[in-house]
């Protein structure tokens, strides 16, 4: 008998709550285009800004040395990665940019 009270309360709670749908489309086409991008300024800009600001001194080798998330990659220089500013520029330029024109196409539809 339980388990008929508690299907009843469950289908007064689908009544109001909105359909999967519809939360699969905010979800969707709202809140993760807008996590990438939130996620590209965050490493790409923030994290670099925050290491720059919190350092004190800087040693003359270390002087032209990129912080955050090259140096993340590169696991502080010990691996090689020859494109490292590339993908800094495209993670900082061009995935906003593409993830913002996905964003806009998906809600003008």
């Amino acid at each position: 008998m339980k388990t008929g009270v508690l299907t009843l309360d469950l289908l007064w709670l689908q009544q109001v709550l909105p359909s999967d749908w519809a939360i699969y489309g905010i979800v969707s086409n709202i809140m993760l285009p807008l996590g990438g991008v939130f996620l590209c300024v965050l490493t790409g800009w923030i994290w670099i800004l925050s290491l720059k600001k919190n350092e004190t001194q800087v040693d003359d080798k270390n002087k032209d040395s990129l912080h955050g998330p090259i140096e993340e990659v590169t696991n502080n220089g010990k691996i090689r990665f020859p494109l490292g500013k590339v993908w800094l520029f495209i993670l900082r330029w061009i995935c906003p940019g593409a993830i913002i024109f996905v964003f806009i196409n998906s809600t003008i539809k």
